[in-house]
This record gives structure tokens, C-alpha cells and sequence, in this order.
């Protein structure tokens, strides 16, 4: 959709040169305005490539073509069909506007004009064109999302059955190393379907609402070492260092369940994005009412397009660790949205081949917003 700095692009298709006149001159301060004095000079205005309008102000009766005419031609052109049409019609004519309603038309305003009137049903009509292209969007992407989960479900219990029956039907013949590492694939199947799925219903609780919130002052060092203890046997796997320095006292303001799913799961990305020999780091940093968590690692990084779409659902679902690891995208964007829901942000810098550093920034005391991203 073209803005041009404004709220849309209104296309006039109007015969009377004083109609036209009052409409520009009404709407030209929030609106790109397009003009035409008749639909054989409209519809071609309509198909434009560089600036097509995002609504179209049709007149009933303008000679030749009328507007019904119009509306019809514009509604079975695949690329104009999904344009409103607003008809403009005199008070005699309204029963008639019924007509253009069946032609696919949204609505009609009548002459004379009250500019006010005309400004906010415009208005009110590209808020709901723009709220169903985004409802469209949103769906495109969990329909991609959704495709991306059944595929790794289907891939993990593929591996958790394969070795299943390994040991159901070779029980006798397989000797100890060989049941030791089917049941130690077993054992990381099911934690990384348990992780998906958690990630999965979380993600549901944020997207009805229907997640509590009790935020607590949280030691920084004690959540910490939770969550290396808990990645310490994946970190030893990869000989990946895990690092922390954080002072004993420093406290944030926030739920505590939240604060530890934002660092399992940036601790979590941080490995799997490390090679042999690499290390994560977590540091902290006050700032007067605030608290700078940083997660930083020395791992592959992310192209700089890769970080502009991080938060984009759906962009970088396939992207695997340096062990192939597979990851679905949920789990950074709950870290991004448990981070706003406690009044916080988070702030992204990578480098392809470098590391990726992430700053989580939390209210250090009740009653403190983070109103900034910090770098």
C-alpha cells in the first residue's frame, strides 16, 4: 500500500468538476488524492503499478459508463477487486445505492458533502482493509508455522520410534554401547518434542491472553545458575564454555517463571549456535532504575537480514544449529513478548560469523516501564 507520508491514496472518479473540487479539497491534507472525470479515464488510474489507490470514491451517475458499470468492471479485475469503493450518490438516488452494495461496493456518502463525515468513513474503511491484509498475514504465517512443526514432530518421533524399536526387536544382540546411545537418542527425542510443545502452548497462552503475570524482585545470579546447571550436560556435549559474571545482590523486577524461560531459551540459541571451543557469557549491568542482562556468545552469528526478520514468524523457522539442531522460531519470539509483558526490551546485535548479543532490559524496582531500547 502507498502512503506517501499520508494515510492512503484516494482515487475520484466523479464527472461534475465542483464535486471533485470539494472532495480534493477536503481530504488533500490526509490523503494522496487521484482524480478522474469519468471510469474510462478511472480505470486505468486504478491498475496502476506506481501509486494505485487504496479507495475509490465512485459517482452513480456519470454518462457513458455509469458507476454501477464501473464498480462491476473494477470488482472482476483481479487486481482492483479488493479496492472499497465508496459510492457517491444525491439523497434521490440512496435507494439505488443498494444496487452498488450487491456490485461489491462497501458504502456511499450523498451530496452535499459534510467533509467530516466523508474524511472518517474513509478512514474507517482503510483501518479494515489494513486490519484483514494484516489478518491475512498473520494466518499466511501460522498456517507456515504450523507446516514447520507437524514437519520437525513428524522427523522427532520418526528418530524416538526408530530407536524404540531398535531395542524392542534387537534387545539381545545389541551389547551395552549400542543401547547406551539408542537410549541417550531416545531420552533427546522426547526432550526436544517436550520443548517444542511447551513452546507451542505458551505461545497460545500469549495470543488469548490468558497468561498471568507475578512479578517479584529476582536475584540475577540465582536465575543464572539455574538455567547453566540445567544446560551444563548440553554445553560439556559441544565443549562450549558457559561464563558468568553477575553480581550476587543485582535484582530485577519481573515474573520469575518468565525471566527463566527468556534465559533457558537465550542460553538455549547460544549453544546451538556455538562451535567446539566457543563460549556463552552473561553479564549485567545497572543503570538507575534499570537492569541490563546481556547473553553473548562467540557462535555463527546471523547475517544482518537475518536479524531484521528474527522477529518475523515464519522467516527463519528452518535455520539449524552448527549440529543441525532444528529450531521452530517460537522460542525467541515468547523471549521478546515475556520481555514486554514485564516492561522490558530486548535489543539484538550479531554479526555473521562473530556471535549474536542479546540485551534484555527489566525494570530494576516495582512501578518502572523500559521505554527504550537499549544498545
Amino acid at each position: 500500500m502507498k502512503y506517501n507520508k499520508k494515510l492512503g491514496t484516494v482515487l475520484i472518479i466523479d464527472d461534475t468538476p465542483d464535486n471533485v473540487k470539494i472532495l480534493m479539497e477536503s481530504l488533500k491534507d490526509d490523503f494522496k488524492i487521484l482524480a478522474a472525470t469519468d471510469g474510462e479515464k478511472g480505470f486505468p488510474m486504478a491498475l496502476s503499478d506506481t501509486h494505485p489507490p487504496d479507495i475509490i470514491l465512485l459517482d452513480i451517475l456519470m454518462p457513458d459508463i455509469d458507476g454501477y458499470e464501473v464498480c462491476r468492471q473494477l470488482k472482476g479485475n483481479n487486481i482492483t477487486k479488493d479496492i472499497p469503493i465508496i459510492f457517491v450518490t444525491a439523497v434521490s438516488e440512496v435507494m439505488d445505492a443498494a444496487k452498488g452494495f450487491k456490485l461489491g461496493a462497501v458504502d456511499y456518502i450523498t451530496k452535499p458533502f459534510h467533509p467530516p463525515m466523508v474524511k472518517e468513513r474513509i478512514k474507517t474503511h482503510l483501518t479494515l482493509i489494513n486490519q484483514k491484509k494484516e489478518l491475512a498475514r498473520a494466518n499466511a504465517t501460522k498456517d507456515k508455522l504450523f507446516s514447520t512443526i507437524a514437519h520437525d514432530m513428524r522427523n522427532k518421533f520418526f528418530t524416538l520410534l526408530s530407536n524404540i524399536e531398535l531395542i524392542e526387536d534387537y534387545s539381545n544382540e545389541l551389547d551395552e554401547t549400542h543401547k547406551a546411545n539408542a537410549i541417550k537418542s531416545i531420552s533427546y527425542s522426547t526432550k526436544q518434542i517436550y520443548t517444542l510443545f511447551e513452546n507451542l502452548f505458551t505461545w497460545a497462552q500469549t495470543q488469548t491472553k490468558s497468561m498471568d503475570i507475578l512479578p517479584l524482585e529476582i536475584n540475577i545470579s540465582k536465575a543464572v545458575s539455574q538455567v547453566f546447571e540445567l544446560y551444563k550436560d548440553d554445553a560439556r556435549a559441544k565443549q562450549v564454555r558457559l561464563n558468568a559474571s553477575v553480581n550476587s545482590k543485582s535484582k530485577v523486577f519481573c515474573d520469575e517463571n518468565m525471566l527463566l524461560f527468556i534465559l533457558r531459551n537465550l542460553v538455549q540459541n547460544s549453544i546451538k549456535f556455538c562451535c567446539t571451543d566457543q563460549e556463552v557469557t552473561i553479564t549485567e549491568k545497572k543503570e538507575e532504575t534499570k537492569h541490563h542482562i546481556i547473553v553473548q556468545d562467540t557462535g555463527m552469528g546471523m547475517t544482518q537480514e537475518e536479524c531484521n526478520n528474527i522477529f518475523n514468524l515464519g522467516e527463519n523457522l528452518h535455520k539449524k544449529g552448527t549440529k543441525k539442531e532444528p529450531g521452530s522460531g517460537l522460542g525467541l519470539l515468547l523471549v521478546k513478548e515475556f520481555t514486554e509483558l514485564n516492561n522490558g526490551c530486548l535489543d539484538i546485535v550479531s554479526k555473521e560469523n562473530a556471535g549474536t548479543k542479546v540485551v534484555i532490559t527489566l525494570p530494576a524496582q516495582a512501578g518502572q516501564t523500559i521505554l527504550e531500547k537499549e544498545l
